[in-house]
């Protein structure tokens, strides 16, 4: 079934969305309730409505696919499934979930703007203060990744998991395109290294939105 509810991306969000995806970062700040959490999981939703199409035979059915793979990524376990997968699951409730660990889910349905084809979208949700998270990075395959409240992850950490993008390629034959990290926060201090990397750094290959107020 599709999608039925309806998202209206703000001034920043539509910028957001609207962005080039040969960029490696995307980042957007702003305060608590502005949407931009909700703005991140319709990122991943948009691009994926932007990979290539394979065509693939699959339990006895042909299809024409855009198939994306990414990491949906918080600080804590009891943040991850508090907060990060409680807002994906409010906008895409038709996700089919598995809770065991890895905990993972699968959304398919129709493209939006190509009739026939079926864009899906496999996920990994991690918590990055797992012991074994070095490990667990090492062996993933990715077409991308969203970072929830990325400023309390360390930058070393989102740094080793960038070196799995682009790795997912499900289909023989087919190169299949890769997306930028999607990175949210609230205002951090100076000593983080968000701050250091949207104010002092301005790295070529990262955006930098702010969300403003949700009263704004």
């Amino acid at each position: 079934m599709a999608n039925v509810v309806s998202y209206n991306a703000s001034f920043t969000g539509t910028a957001f969305h609207m962005a080039p995806l040969d960029v490696e970062y995307k980042c957007i700040r702003g305060p608590v309730g502005s949407g931009k959490s909700v703005t991140c999981c319709w990122d991943l939703r948009l691009m994926a409505e932007k990979q290539l199409i394979a065509e693939i035979d699959e339990d006895g059915v042909h299809k024409r696919i855009k198939w994306s793979k990414f990491l949906v990524g918080r600080h804590s376990f009891p943040a991850l499934t508090a907060t990060t997968i409680e807002t994906w699951l409010q906008w895409f409730p038709q996700t089919v979930m598995h809770m065991s660990s890895p905990m993972t889910g699968r959304l398919e349905e129709p493209s939006m703007t190509e009739k026939g084809v079926i864009v899906r979208i496999d996920l990994v949700f991690y918590a990055f203060e797992s012991k074994n998270i070095r490990n667990d990075l090492m062996s993933l395959e990715l077409s991308g990744a969203f970072m929830n409240e990325a400023s309390q992850i360390a930058w070393k950490l989102i740094d080793e998991m960038h070196g799995r993008i682009g790795r997912f390629q499900p289909v023989k034959g087919v190169k299949l395109r890769s997306f930028p990290v999607v990175m949210d926060t609230n205002p951090p201090d100076e000593t983080n290294w968000w701050y250091r990397k949207e104010v002092v750094e301005k790295p070529d290959k990262m955006l930098f939105f702010q969300q403003p107020p949700a009263l704004l």
